[in-house]
């Protein structure tokens, strides 16, 4: 509830900010609430799930967020088209979210969850050689995600050259896809194994993304290799879960910092080296990505002993 509400408050200010240190403050308010809401809902899903369902549950959780991501910009769109004003956006958002505190509050406090979590024997961060390769997993995941999110649409333009159209649609396929297969991978994660889930997919992800990278003509495996990535954050978690029992708020919160690193990252370093060199080249560095992201999976599997 403390979560959506400084989220709301940060909205509220986007809906009436007209300097910029105020659109400042508001983003540190809306980035603060929503990095909260992420990972108070990933440890209330752990709470709540079974031990043999958490990778399913988790996946259905990161659904919602994907569809967020694709509900959100036609909602801004339509908005726009109403008023032709910025702020409305905001302001209707903010109208939503002080319904949704309401909401959440109130099933919070008639949920049968316990959300009270004893520090000294569930909030301690273990750090072993498991732990820190699921944290490798986080930050190489985001470098993907964020790399291609980020790049996509100038790669299509520039290096394949499509239009601007087919360019933005390819982004919007990609988040669909995104979507489509944490859905879908709810349904089987669990049952395949979470280590090897993530293993196929990821060598998947190998394939298309040097595959895009020898051959522009690829360009089409881009968006679809959202599917691929789709189940690998949730599953991570997961795994993560697993290996540290009862996960607090502040274990969470550090390896969500971590993805968050990665995330930063993967677009910088794209960035620095098409500058340098060529988009292509830039954006060829996702199949080096992928390959560090297999070299510590694998490295996991043999550490765990997991066949």
């Amino acid at each position: 509830a403390i979560a959506v509400a400084t989220t709301a408050l940060g909205v509220i200010l986007f809906g009436f900010a007209n300097h910029v240190s105020v659109i400042l403050f508001a983003t540190f308010l809306t980035g603060g609430g929503c990095g909260l809401i992420d990972v108070s809902a990933n440890l209330t899903v752990r709470l709540a799930a079974r031990p043999e369902q958490v990778g399913r549950e988790l996946n259905r959780l990161a659904f919602f967020h994907g569809f967020g991501s694709i509900v959100s910009p036609l909602f801004a769109a339509m908005v726009l088209n109403l008023y032709s004003d910025w702020h409305m956006i905001y302001r209707v958002a903010a109208i939503l979210l002080v319904a949704a505190t309401f909401a959440v509050s109130k099933g919070v406090s008639s949920s049968n969850i316990s959300t009270r979590i004893p520090y000294e024997k569930d909030d301690r961060l273990v750090l072993n050689l498991q732990v820190v390769l699921l944290g490798g997993f986080l930050f190489w995941y985001m470098t993907l995600e964020t790399g291609i999110a980020g790049w996509l649409v100038a790669y299509a333009r520039q290096a394949v050259g499509l239009s601007d159209r087919v360019a933005t649609s390819y982004l919007s396929l990609f988040f669909i896809m995104l979507t489509i297969g944490r859905f879908l991978g709810s349904w089987y994660v669990d049952k395949v194994g979470l280590l090897r889930t993530i293993v196929i997919h990821v060598v998947a992800l190998l394939v298309i993304t040097t595959v895009s990278a020898l051959f522009p003509r690829a360009h089409i495996l881009l968006p679809l290799s959202g599917f691929l990535m789709a189940p690998l954050f949730p599953t991570t978690v997961a795994l993560l879960v697993n290996e540290l029992g009862t996960v607090g708020l502040r274990t969470t919160g550090i390896f969500f910092s971590i993805a968050g690193l990665g995330g930063l990252f993967g677009p910088w370093i794209i960035g620095m080296v098409s500058r340098a060199f060529s988009l292509r080249f830039g954006f060829g560095l996702l199949a080096i990505f992928a390959t560090c992201f297999l070299c510590l999976t694998l490295i996991y599997r043999v550490k765990r002993k997991v066949v």
